[in-house]
Formats: C-alpha cells, structure tokens, sequence
C-alpha cells in the first residue's frame, strides 16, 4: 500500500500480461467500457466445428508446406483441433456469476 506522499507517482510494471474471456453482451450480460477494451486485442471466436472444418483448410493454403520445415506443419495440422479443445476447456471452465460478470 502506498503512503499519501506517493499516491499519483509513476509506477512501471514489466512483463505483465492478461488474458480475459466473455460471451456477447446479450441477456442480462454487460458490455466491457472502451477504456478496458483498448488495452486488450479483441476478437470473436465461432463455435469450434466451425473452427475446424473452415478454418483448417484457410490455415494449411496459408502456411504452405514447402516454406516451413516439417515440425513447423505437424503444428499447422493439429492447430484447429487445439484451437476447438482450448476453446471448451476456457467455456467449462471460466463461467460467469452476477459477482463475476467479465467471465
């Protein structure tokens, strides 16, 4: 805690990194101000199947084979299906609650 003197000084903090999850803000779930989102890279996920049988192939025409070594495309052919298993675990795991509502 900081004494009275130092309140409003500059403090920097290093190597800090946050990551946050939430559904749309729809049915009694509420938006996250601008001033919070600016500070987080944003995007919106689809249901996984569709993560799977769209983005799989939009992943594989992008990172062409004959350009990367052959680790690097094993990691290309199962990164969909780690993207869909990451996804349910974060849904399983991370749920919301009136207290909580940025889950």
């Amino acid at each position: 805690m900081l004494d009275k003197s130092q309140r409003g000084t500059f403090k920097n903090i290093k190597n800090l990194q946050f990551i946050g999850a939430m559904n749309h803000p729809t049915g009694g779930r509420n938006n996250i101000p601008n001033r919070a989102k600016r500070n987080f890279m944003i995007f919106n996920m689809i249901l996984p199947l569709s993560v799977e049988s769209i983005y799989a192939p939009i992943i594989k025409f992008n990172f062409k084979a004959k350009y990367f070594t052959p680790e690097f495309n094993n990691i290309i052919e199962i990164l969909p299906y780690a993207t869909a298993q990451l996804w349910n675990k974060v849904k399983n795991t991370i749920l919301p609650t009136p207290s909580k509502f940025h889950y």
